[in-house]
């Protein structure tokens, strides 16, 4: 589980508001090759997080709202987090605005937490930062997690047929193996069978 720094005492108020350039999106699978798009796509699967996708993805679109409403980052931040009702949650957005009063910016302030925000959603937001397009790069970020989210629920009901079917013939296997051969074996003991019996015995 993922530790919260303590929230530290502010130091400055300003902060840059941040957002994409196509340069880190997401490839594309019609743009990129099979493999670059299957590695883009792990990046933006964080192992575990204390956001899930859908809190995830509502941080950003009110982030990017609120920074496109021409409300300060920092100003934003304290909103949600005054806003957040989960305790780890809070805490989360707590001290990635303390870390951005200490003078980080906001890409390196959510970078300190790489179980829950990915590589690709952290250089995403370098980027809007870079290009002063933050509410942009939000609004792509939600975009692509809930893409990946999709993603992810098909490739997990794609699988549970198949893997159900495998689940059922180990397990058929295995009662043939350890009830119904064993009693085959007891009724015809001390006779004499075909090799070709013997041996499917």
């Amino acid at each position: 589980m993922q530790t919260i720094p303590p929230l530290t005492t502010p130091s400055s108020d300003n902060s840059e508001l941040i957002i994409i350039d196509q340069e880190h999106s997401l490839p594309s699978a019609s743009s990129a090759s099979g493999g670059e798009f299957f590695e883009a796509f792990i990046r933006m699967i964080p192992r575990s997080s204390i956001m899930n996708t859908s809190s995830k993805v509502a941080f950003y679109r009110l982030l990017a709202t609120m920074v496109n409403a021409g409300i300060p980052l920092m100003r934003s931040l304290s909103i949600l987090e005054k806003q957040e009702k989960i305790k780890k949650r809070k805490e989360l957005i707590a001290s990635v605005l303390g870390s951005i009063r200490q003078g980080l910016p906001f890409s390196q302030a959510l970078a300190l937490y790489p179980q829950t925000f990915a590589e690709t959603e952290i250089a995403l937001i370098e980027s809007g930062e870079k290009t002063g397009r933050l509410n942009a790069s939000l609004l792509q970020l939600a975009d692509q997690v809930e893409k990946v989210a999709s993603i992810t629920r098909k490739v997990k009901g794609a699988l549970t047929y198949p893997m159900t079917i495998v689940a059922v013939m180990i397990l058929s296997v295995g009662v043939l193996m350890t009830v119904v051969i064993p009693k085959l074996m007891g009724l015809f003991e001390g006779q004499a069978l075909p090799s070709s019996t013997m041996a499917l015995i």
